[in-house]
């Protein structure tokens, strides 16, 4: 299997560390690394070898074993960015980009990614401009370009990548920026490929290049600001027919990404790069949120194509991409795990749960509601499963007053499992990592594996 290429959109604090090397007789001795820390980055550090592998060691290093290549870091361009560093003086301005993106100091960010039109405006909002001809990034001149020119200037070598949190409303169902989907007729695809082929071209006249273009922000959620739901068969549709060919015949210098992924659902990546007419055209994968429960699978699955983890959790949050790239050359622990959901579990009073038939068609519908983007963020409650089950086939009791304690059931089995846990001090509930990792490999298992199967026998 090849080694996986990864990107992490995100900054990460280098500490130094007690360090054991994994040598039971290596002699006592001195190592280097790298360590950071306020007003000195990046500096050769020093740690003592111990010698003999303690009981219990801080950190185990495995010489001889490789697993991912990790390409760099970034972050985001917006226009409240730059609307920040505008209010420094000169000095101050200067001394920020170089701690983001210098070659010597600070985090030494190596990628931006820029939004292709942002919360209250697209670059073409003229309803039925098929051709594009009122399309213009003047708005972004103001901002977003001046904080990509000063990176830049700061890190010629920085990789730029694009994605849009919706298209211009009137190439959506709903006519808004918020929510809404992307209408499939040929003549709206047709313009939205155009679209992002300007983009491209237009910020080459202002002297970057734009390395790459993700089809669309989080297909699979609606929001209350700029979004635009996407079903898989749409995102090949478009790729294959159009956004491919046209990047082709106007030699837009950029890749097409499948991302930025926020799901769990493995058919975004399946029905998309299963058509090999619109498998050509990807050159990447980007995840976020619940889709970084699926890393491990999609780097196995297509070693070929680069991993970019696209946005992360804001705060001092565990770094679940770096939970979800542990896995990537070792898939046992879900599998291990979705074999153990066949068998009865206990509770933490004593009583015993029913288990889980991973692989039947109501499992994978509740898995499915479960791993819903909308809910990574902030859980779910009892009322926000049946509404979605609702809308489902789930056998929920006929009796609508039944069924609020038919969900506090399946949240105990849930729970029993080691799927999902309590949010703290709330009556919010959220997916744990091993029951991202478990419901995703059983719907990948039901739905991609062996469809043919399944179809036949749920």
């Amino acid at each position: 299997m090849q080694r996986a290429r990864l990107v992490a959109v995100t900054a990460v604090t280098l500490l130094p560390v007690a360090c054991h090397e994994d040598r039971p007789t290596a002699p006592s001795g001195v190592a280097t690394m790298t360590v950071s820390s306020p007003g000195a980055y990046g500096q050769a550090g020093v740690v003592q070898v111990v010698g003999p592998r303690a009981a219990s060691p801080d950190l185990t290093v495995a010489e001889t074993t490789t697993y991912q290549s990790i390409e760099g870091f970034g972050g985001a361009f917006n226009e409240q960015g730059w609307d920040a560093l505008a209010a420094l003086d000169e000095g101050g301005r200067q001394q920020a980009l170089r701690l983001l993106f210098g070659a010597a100091d600070g985090a030494r960010f190596r990628f931006g990614r820029l939004p292709i039109g942002a919360s209250d405006y697209a670059l073409d909002d003229v309803p039925g401009d098929y051709a594009m001809k009122h399309f213009s990034i003047d708005r972004d001149r103001a901002r977003l370009i001046s904080y990509a020119r000063a990176a830049v200037a700061v890190q010629p070598a920085l990789r730029l990548w694009a994605s849009a949190w919706t298209p211009p409303p009137w190439l959506k169902t709903n006519g808004a920026y918020d929510s809404g989907a992307m209408r499939e007729d040929p003549e709206a695809l047709a313009a939205y490929a155009l679209y992002l082929a300007r983009f491209v071209e237009s910020y080459r006249t202002e002297g970057f290049t734009v390395q790459a273009v993700h089809v669309q922000n989080e297909p699979a959620q609606l929001t209350h600001y700029p979004s635009c739901l996407w079903t898989p068969e749409l995102i090949r549709d478009f790729v294959r027919d159009h956004l491919g060919p046209i990047f082709a015949a106007r030699h837009v210098p950029a890749e097409i990404w499948l991302g930025t992924l926020n799901t769990a659902d493995p058919r975004y990546a399946s029905v998309v790069l299963g058509d090999s007419l619109a498998r050509r055209h990807v050159r990447g994968i980007g995840v976020q949120w619940s889709a970084l429960a699926i890393t491990a699978d999609l780097a196995a699955s297509y070693p070929d194509l680069p991993l970019m983890q696209t946005e992360t959790v804001c705060g001092n949050h565990p770094c679940r991409y770096m939970d979800a790239l542990s896995q990537v050359q070792d898939p046992t622990p879900a599998v291990r795990d979705l074999d153990a959901l066949t068998t009865k579990a206990s509770t933490k009073d004593g009583r015993t749960v029913r288990a889980f038939n991973p692989l039947s068609r109501n499992e994978r519908m509740l898995f499915e509601v479960l791993l819903a983007g909308e809910h990574a963020l902030h859980g779910f409650t009892n009322r926000d499963v049946r509404q979605k089950l609702g809308r489902t086939s789930y056998p929920l009791a006929p009796n609508e007053d039944r069924q609020p304690s038919q969900v506090t059931r399946l949240f105990r089995r849930l729970h029993a499992h080691g799927l999902i846990a309590k949010i703290p001090r709330s009556r919010r509930w959220r997916v744990s990592l091993a029951g991202r990792r478990t419901m995703s490999t059983a719907i990948k298992l039901r739905e991609v594996a062996y469809p043919a199967l399944f179809a036949a026998t749920a």
